[in-house]
């Protein structure tokens, strides 16, 4: 049997830019990524506070210190 687990939690992060010309990711800073062991092309769940709309998709590495997290 195969059981999914969470490992890490990035919590109330604001998306600051969307490409809606790129679909299928989350770029998310690189010291943000190592600060929560986050790797990239890992699957990663996407859940809105406000609608409680949510998606799984994978995280890409950003540049280190923007602070800005890209919903692709």
């Amino acid at each position: 049997m195969l059981v999914e687990q969470l490992k890490s939690k990035i919590h109330r992060a604001m998306i600051t830019r969307g490409d809606v010309q790129y679909e299928g990711s989350i770029e998310i800073p690189a010291d943000l990524m190592a600060a929560v062991d986050l790797w990239p092309g890992e699957k990663v769940l996407v859940a809105s506070v406000t609608s409680g709309n949510r998606l799984e998709t994978y995280a890409l590495q950003g540049p280190a210190g923007t602070g800005n997290i890209i919903m692709n």
